[in-house]
């Protein structure tokens, strides 16, 4: 499967069809990312026809799961990293600023 990123979009093209999705990115604890499906719809591209491909939760895996390979040594993986860590260093001075005043 080859997949062509433009965040949060994609464009996913298979043996037998093709499609495009929307997704989401998260960091677990360990910095991990984490891809998300939120949408997709795919179209065979093996008929004369168009006929759309129901995508079952493999195909949504292997998806998820290619974003993720491409992305893994991309700059916004770690661009997203990077940003992640910022928002938790915030919150944290945050929590501890507001901890601060209720003494």
């Amino acid at each position: 499967m080859i997949v062509d990123i433009h965040y949060p979009l994609a464009y996913f093209y298979a043996d037998t069809y093709e499609g495009e999705c929307t997704f989401e990115l998260s960091v677990d604890e360990d910095n991990d990312l984490n891809v998300t499906i939120c949408t997709a719809i795919a179209y065979r591209n093996d008929l004369e026809i168009e006929l759309e491909h129901v995508l079952n939760d493999y195909d949504l895996q292997l998806i998820a799961s290619e974003i993720y390979d491409d992305l893994l040594n991309s700059n916004l993986h770690e661009e997203f990293i990077q940003e992640e860590y910022n928002n938790k260093l915030q919150n944290a001075y945050e929590n501890g600023k507001n901890s601060r005043r209720e003494f």
